[in-house]
Parts: structure tokens; C-alpha cells; sequence
């Protein structure tokens, strides 16, 4: 199973890498489930199970700056 999740997280990074030529790419966020921007893609547990995709940047400025407050 682990190997089903690296390789779905190298498709979408292989995704992602060749839409990164377009400026300002859009899809829908996996924290917020907005469609905004996207930051980074990231892998994380939501409801006690692993998922990956896109992080838009709205999530990923407040995500950052909760880790700068609480010194994490």
C-alpha cells in the first residue's frame, strides 16, 4: 500500500512539475477544499488517513505562520 501512495504522489508531482510553467495554477485545496492557488503539494492526515495533493496558499501562509507563533 505504501508504494500505491508514493507512486500516486510522483504522478501528481510529475502533474504539477508541467503545469508550474503556467503562472498562478488553480485546483482545489486538500486542507480547505477551496479552489485557490496552489502552493505546494503536500501529503497529510486528514480523519486518520493518508492523502496527498494540492496546498493552496492560503492554507499554506497560515499554516507557516501557526508554526512561526507557537515556535514549532
Amino acid at each position: 500500500m505504501g508504494y500505491h501512495r508514493n507512486n500516486k504522489m510522483n504522478e501528481l508531482e510529475k502533474f504539477y512539475k508541467k503545469s508550474f510553467l503556467t503562472a498562478n495554477i488553480v485546483d482545489r485545496c486538500i486542507h480547505c477544499h477551496k479552489h485557490n492557488t496552489i502552493q505546494v503539494i503536500v501529503q497529510m492526515e486528514i480523519d486518520g488517513q493518508a492523502q496527498q495533493g494540492p496546498f493552496c496558499r492560503s492554507c499554506y501562509l497560515d499554516f507557516t505562520g501557526l508554526i512561526k507563533y507557537f515556535k514549532l
